[in-house]
């Protein structure tokens, strides 16, 4: 008996099903690549953006609050709360928007945040020095520094209530003439040092206070290192209006887009104390005539 081979035929498998799912997997594979990379470019693109806008009014309001800073005092004064104060920068289609408001001592006091030796720190008793009623007015004040108790020169101009009018006559007469008597104002001058006064001191009255009697201006300045957050306070005063009286301006500038969807912003504040004469003005002798 011959024994028959015996074929088995297998059915053929239908592949196109894994054909199309591998298709899709690395279409789906790809598109996320590219979504991916979009997404990158886009935020890439959009904080650029916004970093050159930034960028852009950042410098409108460092242009308008630069500008305002080197006005006069009395040109300030005439901007104190004008809401109508632009400055156009068309190139870069943006402006400053202005704030021009009066800086005051208040309950609180005025705060010198940095001064170094150099400069001067002015406090004002008077807006204006030509109507004060200098007849004895006294005047606390409580000056606190940082660091504590460092070493700064105090000088105090103060109303002459005794001026004589300088006539000289003789040679003599003009080698011996005291010519402090026919200033308008004196200066009293006084040096602080470890933790206390050298030699003549301010009257006191209270911890780190002084008495100021007919003071027109405080002068202050550092002699080694410089002070932080020099704060001067009024304790009490025969100066009825001590509180209210000018003592410089806070100049506040908005810089934005003149036009456009844009509303990026950037403000920035800065105090521009009243002008006063530099430190060498301690240091020198004047005479009114």
């Amino acid at each position: 008996m011959n024994k028959k081979d015996i074929l088995i035929l297998m059915p053929k498998l239908n592949d196109s099903g894994q054909v199309l799912l591998i298709v899709t997997i690395a279409l789906a594979t790809l598109l996320g690549v590219g979504l991916s990379v979009s997404n990158q470019t886009l935020s890439s693109i959009s904080r650029t953006s916004q970093t050159d806008s930034l960028q852009k009014v950042t410098a409108a309001a460092e242009g308008g609050l630069e500008k305002y800073l080197l006005l006069t005092d009395s040109v300030l004064l005439s901007r104190v709360a004008n809401s109508n104060l632009v400055e156009n920068f068309n190139a870069s289609n943006t402006r400053a928007r202005i704030a021009v408001e009066n800086v005051f001592p208040g309950d609180s006091g005025i705060i010198y945040p940095e001064l170094a030796p150099g400069q001067v720190a002015n406090f004002f008793f008077s807006n204006d020095l030509s109507n004060q009623n200098f007849l004895g007015q006294k005047t606390c004040l409580k000056i606190s520094t940082q660091p504590i108790r460092p070493s700064f020169m105090l000088n105090v101009v103060v109303k002459n209530l005794a001026v004589s009018t300088f006539q000289p006559t003789t040679p003599a007469t003009i080698e011996n003439y005291d010519a402090t008597t026919s200033n308008q104002y004196l200066m009293e001058k006084y040096i602080y040092s470890n933790g206390s006064f050298v030699g003549v001191s301010p009257e006191s009255c209270g911890t780190d206070s002084y008495r100021f009697t007919n003071a027109a201006l405080l002068r202050i300045h550092p002699l080694s290192q410089t002070l932080n957050n020099l704060k001067i306070e009024i304790v009490s005063s025969d100066i009825g209006n001590l509180y209210q009286v000018r003592q410089g301006f806070k100049i506040t500038s908005t810089g934005e887009f003149i036009s456009g969807s844009d509303t990026t912003t950037r403000k920035i504040v800065a105090t521009k104390f009243l002008d006063a004469p530099s430190y060498v003005f301690d240091y020198t002798g004047f005479i009114d005539y």
